[in-house]
């Protein structure tokens, strides 16, 4: 079973899925992810899963670099929240502050295999 070892910080087997769903509060623009070099074609409000063939097996290594982008660089009090979950449960939730367009969310989640 995966688990949250610290805020942003994952610990799953090799043969486990986790679903990584972000949800924006306006309008997104853009939300640009990457696992290692493979893009993640992720959208509002919809779980993109990552397959244990996404991941290179026991005692690997995994980051997730997202960036959070709005089409408004004057809407105020617009967010995003990133939710990480295994097939049992939320492992966490990461509400993030108001993002501008001009100056994005970054966001790094870790992840290793066991």
């Amino acid at each position: 079973m995966a688990k949250m070892l610290a805020t942003r910080m994952y610990e799953l087997s090799s043969t486990e899925t986790l679903s990584l769903t972000v949800a924006a509060n306006g309008t997104p623009f853009l939300v640009n992810a990457a696992l290692g070099d493979t893009r993640l074609d992720l959208k509002d409000r919809v779980a993109y899963s990552i397959q244990p063939h996404d991941l290179h097996g026991v005692d690997a290594y995994h980051l997730i670099e997202l960036r959070l982008f709005f089409s408004d660089p004057s809407a105020a009090n617009v967010s995003y929240s990133i939710t990480v979950a295994d097939q049992n449960a939320t492992l966490e939730q990461l509400p993030l502050k108001p993002v501008q367009a001009v100056n994005p969310a970054r966001v790094s989640l870790e992840f290793w295999v066991v």
